[in-house]
């Protein structure tokens, strides 16, 4: 066994209980701490395929921007204490056996498939990456921070209304 195989079961191991934490979790700040360990496992996964661009983006826009997003939802979301008891269901039970049956029919059918072995392609780095956002795709790359830089001036004009009314 490779230590490159080490890893990836490792990380994956953290990944998949931090996302049983997610769900599982009675306090959702400890939830939106779990979001963050499962997506820096994922980010560690794109590492040990040495695709450093895509780790660097899963830290820096789902890591950073979309915990940042989850908890502004959360602070502007009027939740009591008794909301959070209100989401556990009777029926536990039922979906654990559903999920457990989900993932044996997907463990049979990856190790049933033959999968094909891939062809070496070229690598793609992160010089090239930056150069082609910047000259080719300029025009999506700047559309899309003027809507990230939208969303960010809506946020903060609906936090400052809502605080406004209390």
């Amino acid at each position: 066994m490779s230590i490159q195989l080490i890893g990836f079961f490792i990380l994956a191991a953290i990944a998949v209980v931090a996302a049983i934490r997610i769900v599982t979790g009675k306090n959702l700040v400890h939830s939106i701490g779990f979001h963050v360990v499962t997506l820096i496992a994922i980010s560690g996964t794109y590492g040990l395929l040495s695709a450093q661009f895509m780790a660097l983006v899963q830290v820096l826009v789902y890591v950073a921007a979309v915990t940042i997003l989850l908890v502004f939802a959360l602070m502007l979301t009027p939740i009591g204490r008794g909301a959070v008891q209100a989401l556990d269901h009777e029926q536990r039970g039922r979906a654990l056996l559903t999920a457990l049956a989900l993932a044996a029919l997907l463990v049979f059918v990856v190790l049933q498939t033959p999968w094909p072995q891939a062809q070496a392609t070229a690598s793609m780095s992160t010089e090239k990456i930056g150069t082609a956002l910047l000259t080719t795709y300029v025009l999506p790359f700047e559309v899309v921070s003027v809507l990230l830089l939208a969303a960010l001036v809506g946020v903060t004009t609906i936090a400052a209304k809502h605080e406004g009314d209390e």
